[in-house]
């Protein structure tokens, strides 16, 4: 008995932590049986919460709902699960509805709630209150400042006590891409998260900055037309990078909704059509390949068209035409390349090994687009900034390397016409010695005698030797002696014509 007795407080101390901690977990599943709902547990205050997996989504279809429409059907189990990290519905243009039950086990009592997409149109977050619902606006389509946190990311502040728990609603309306993660913060944690966050995006500006303004200066040292080209696409990428992502919204067009919409879409023409330009004239293909030369030229032009038609429209058409039109550009300045180097361009080869990795990045972009990879590890590595970045690197050497060759092919010009030149000018000095030295001539008529020994007038004689040439006339003497009738007996000069 009485190790019986030691026995069940030894055991007892072993099970106890164990039954509260089932107990504690089983808590948030009691929580949702209350509401007809499992509820999503935010225990931990320093770090984020995936609250994606734990939301429901509907898809409007005709009637717009209203939030208690929304959360009626929520909690009649109309909303499917979403169930995975990543919630995306492809390209489409409509209206969803996500919502969640929230249990607030910390004892933070202010939560932000983040939503993983900067190109989201609308984004409207309601909170349900014991007086109704808490609302909260965000998305590219209004301006910036209306946002209740300044953030790239659709973000909103959540009240709510310790223990307590509260739905929540997000209603998402776009035309594009409807992917995104919901995450859940405590407020410090958030804020601490974020001032450090978008380090590695401002550094890849930064080095996307600097390489732009340098192909600038050169170009405009050196006027060489590839260092512009390369400018503009460094520019175009690096738009078309802070447009998507968010900060470009932020820093750039804050109060520019329309144009916000717009921006991501109309940078991915600008980079295809540099991209073709550089391309073209890097490769010399007007002289390698002129008929590929003639449709990067029209495919230029339906870029620009293109990029009006965007301008002008918010059609999801036009965004599923970019897709395919930064197929065609990558594609087109593949063969080009190939062309190029069967015809044996040395660019050629050199243009390849910068080409492949744009090439990667390229295809990283529109797999990500698609949906068919992960964007988790794509996105947390940087790597398609990484990529286009060395291609970038790569192409402004291959561009020293060619001004190299240039330099070279203008001096061996050079040099063939100072040879040129100084040919010509050792035959006039050889023309000269021979004119200077004694010149075999007749005492009565005044012929010379050549090297061959051939006799010449002097005339013949000197317009052969040296570049002048003879005009005829008679001198005084000569006169006198032929026509001494008409010279004047007192002056001994020509008689002046009446």
């Amino acid at each position: 008995m009485a190790e019986s007795k030691q026995f069940l407080p030894r055991t007892y101390g072993y099970l106890r932590p164990l039954a509260l901690t089932a107990v504690w977990l089983l808590l948030p599943v009691c929580g949702g049986w209350a509401e007809g709902q499992e509820a999503a547990a935010f225990r931990n205050p320093g770090e984020r919460m995936v609250f994606t997996s734990a939301m429901g989504f509907y898809v409007e279809e005709g009637k717009a709902l209203s939030v208690e429409e929304a959360r009626s059907l929520f909690e009649a189990g109309e909303f499917l699960d979403c169930r995975e990290e990543w919630f995306g519905l492809g390209m489409m243009e409509g209206t969803v509805w996500l919502a969640g039950t929230l249990l607030n086990l910390t004892q933070e009592e202010r939560l932000v709630l983040e939503i993983r997409n900067p190109r989201l149109s609308y984004v409207d977050l309601y909170v349900a209150t014991g007086n109704g619902y808490q609302e909260y606006k965000s998305g590219t389509a209004r301006p910036f400042d209306m946002r209740p946190i300044h953030h790239p990311m659709p973000s909103f502040p959540i009240e709510l006590k310790p223990g307590a728990q509260t739905t929540v609603l997000l209603r998402l309306e776009n035309t594009g891409d409807f992917r995104l993660r919901a995450w859940l913060w405590a407020a410090p944690a958030f804020y601490d998260r974020i001032s450090t966050a978008y380090y590695p995006e401002l550094i890849a500006i930064g080095v996307l900055l600097v390489l732009a303004i340098f192909h600038l200066l050169v170009f405009v040292s050196l006027r060489e037309a590839g260092y512009l080209y390369l400018c503009l696409f460094i520019t175009s990428w690096m738009l078309f990078f802070v447009a998507g992502n968010g900060i470009g919204n932020m820093l750039l067009w804050r109060d520019m909704p329309w144009f916000a919409a717009r921006a991501n879409n109309l940078f991915l023409v600008l980079m295809c059509a540099t991209f073709v330009i550089f391309s073209k004239s890097f490769l010399d293909s007007r002289r390698y390949t002129p008929r590929l030369a003639r449709l990067a030229a029209a495919f230029v032009v339906l870029c620009l068209a293109d990029f009006v038609f965007v301008l002008c429209t918010d059609l999801l058409i036009s965004l599923q035409f970019n897709r395919y039109l930064a197929v065609g550009a990558l594609m087109l300045v593949g063969v080009m390349d190939l062309q190029a180097m069967r015809r044996g361009s040395r660019m050629a080869k050199l243009f390849l090994a910068s080409w492949i990795f744009v090439l990667a990045s390229g295809v990283l972009l529109l797999l990500l687009s698609w949906q068919l990879v992960s964007a988790q590890w794509v996105i947390g590595t940087q790597l398609i900034n990484i990529l286009f970045v060395t291609s970038i690197l790569l192409w402004s050497f291959e561009l020293t390397g060619r001004i190299k060759l240039r330099v070279q092919e203008q001096r061996h010009l050079l040099e063939a016409r100072v040879k040129q030149r100084t040919q010509k000018l050792e035959q006039a000095l050889r023309d000269v010695k021979t004119l200077s030295g004694l010149l075999p001539i007749c005492s009565n008529c005044k012929k010379i005698r050549d090297d061959q020994g051939y006799w010449n007038s002097v005339e013949h004689f000197v317009r052969e030797r040296t570049d002048a040439d003879f005009t005829h006339g008679i001198c005084p003497d000569c006169f006198e002696t032929l026509y001494p009738e008409l010279m004047d007996p007192q002056r001994r000069r020509p008689t002046e014509a009446n």
